[in-house]
């Protein structure tokens, strides 16, 4: 928050830019905000595996293909 603080904030005092700065303090909020979420998220993920869950199916996709070959790695 202190980059909100410092680089957009002030840019509500200048004339001419007081919109660009109000915008960018918010859209700035909206996508630190989204960080935390997704972070919060893994985190959350990462210990329920660490604590011996199975690793969510959607992490890797379908294990077959739709010509029903093996699926190997991320592609």
């Amino acid at each position: 928050m202190l980059g909100i603080k410092n680089i957009f904030w002030p840019l509500t005092a200048k004339p001419g830019q007081v919109f660009t700065g109000y915008l960018d303090t918010i859209l700035m909020s909206i996508f630190i905000a989204g960080v935390v979420l997704v972070l919060f998220d893994a985190v959350r993920r990462w210990i329920l595996v660490a604590k011996g869950a199975p690793a969510p199916q959607e992490a890797f996709g379908p294990p077959l293909t739709v010509e029903g070959e093996v699926k190997m790695g991320c592609c």
